[in-house]
């Protein structure tokens, strides 16, 4: 009678073994599975072609105009992905500052716009004529403050010379920027 018993428990506890390794063999090996939402992965929604965006103040006076080749709206963190924009900045309904880039990216209150890749920022005060350009690799814009900003290396250029520095602060209203650090210069007299 025991090796009856035996003859019966050995392949019963070695099948429960069995079962036993194979679910946690699937359980440690199989992915996590996440619900896929749109807010899990940071995946596009939704995205558009040669796009004009214009933002009005208070007031219904123009901000400022943003045109883009392709832009990528992203629902995790309500961010939009640029190529190519071109940022015009208005001052009393007349363009005062045009800025270009290869790449961008705006935050998901539109309050901050950081351009970056090739950035070259034109002062345009009088008859479309340009008074000074700024060349720099990043620029962070605040279009609703009219500032902007850079900690890397900026090359400012007009009709008198041009002057380089490590990093900038524009007040864009005031048509006043601040150079942080490491100012050189050079001018040509009338």
């Amino acid at each position: 009678m025991p090796n009856t018993i035996f003859k019966r428990v050995v392949p019963i506890t070695i099948f429960a073994l069995l079962a036993l390794l194979s679910w946690w063999l699937k359980d440690t090996t199989s992915p996590t599975r996440t619900t896929v939402d749109g807010k899990v992965h940071h995946d596009p929604d939704y995205y558009a072609e040669n796009m004009t965006i214009y933002s009005m103040d208070k007031t219904g006076d123009l901000q400022y105009q943003l045109e883009v080749s392709h832009l990528e709206h992203y629902p995790d963190d309500q961010s939009m992905l640029l190529s190519y924009p071109q940022m015009i900045l208005y001052q009393d309904q007349h363009p005062s500052w045009t800025i270009t880039s290869d790449n961008g990216t705006v935050t998901a209150n539109g309050k901050e716009v950081t351009l970056s890749n090739n950035v070259i920022a034109k002062l345009t005060e009088k008859e479309n004529v340009t008074q000074m350009k700024l060349t720099t690799e990043d620029l962070l814009v605040r279009p609703d403050k009219k500032y902007a900003e850079t900690d890397n290396n900026v090359l400012l250029q007009d009709e008198n010379g041009s002057t380089r520095a490590k990093g900038m602060k524009a007040d864009i209203e005031k048509n006043r920027i601040q150079l942080l650090s490491n100012v050189r210069g050079t001018y040509v007299s009338p």
